[in-house]
């Protein structure tokens, strides 16, 4: 085994000196069994095991999205459901308000109350009623009909 040193200064792109990646070993060319190479610009392993610098990083700025995400869904839910039952009650107050319009309307159709209502207006009861027969139907123009005014 060769002897360990630091690695040399390098120049780098933007002029200033840079070293190689702590851990990092290179012999001649060839890569040594377990040890990682650089290869452009990602660290590799020897066995074919990718490491992304990035990866941690990445990873959670993406679950913190997908929580606050999540928690916006939620509140939006909440929001929604809040609104459901405001129309659920209103729904009910009117239901009742129905029921009760529909118990006067008919307690003010009842056929004492009518004619209660005729007598304050001073119209009298009639002594005989006298049923008045419907006149036929007239024909339509431009339509042929029978005796019976049907088309």
């Amino acid at each position: 085994m060769g002897v360990l040193t630091p690695a040399p200064l390098r120049i780098g792109r933007h002029g200033r000196p840079s070293r190689q990646v702590p851990g990092i070993e290179e012999r001649g060319g060839e890569p040594q069994p377990g040890r990682l190479r650089r290869i452009g610009g990602r660290v590799r392993a020897v066995r074919g095991r990718i490491v992304f610098p990035g990866l941690v990083p990445a990873t959670t700025i993406t679950l913190v999205l997908m929580i606050a995400i999540a928690v916006t869904f939620q509140a939006q839910r909440v929001v929604g459901q809040d609104r459901l039952e405001e129309v659920r009650l209103e729904m009910r107050d009117e239901a009742r308000r129905q029921a009760e319009l529909r118990a006067a309307a008919a307690e003010a159709e009842a056929p004492a109350q009518v004619l209660e209502a005729a007598a304050e207006l001073g119209m009298v009861e009639p002594s005989a009623a006298v049923a008045v027969a419907a006149p036929a139907p007239l024909p339509v123009a431009g339509t042929d009909t029978d005796e019976t005014g049907r088309g």
